[in-house]
């Protein structure tokens, strides 16, 4: 009986459920400061655009 209770919630826990879904809304403006230590705003809804952060401590 305890391996069929052992079995049950090992089967219960592995299984997905369809509401897990992940929805992304995307980034259309995006604020950062430049080098000279001004901030700037970009908008980015017409842009394809990979963006990298990179921070060096």
């Amino acid at each position: 009986m305890k391996k069929i209770v052992l079995i049950f919630i090992l089967l219960v826990s592995c299984t997905s459920s369809s509401s897990s879904e992940m929805t992304t809304v995307p980034i259309k403006e995006l604020t950062y400061q430049n080098l000279d230590g001004e901030f700037v705003n970009e908008n980015l809804t017409n842009k394809n655009t990979i963006i990298i952060f990179w921070a060096d401590y």
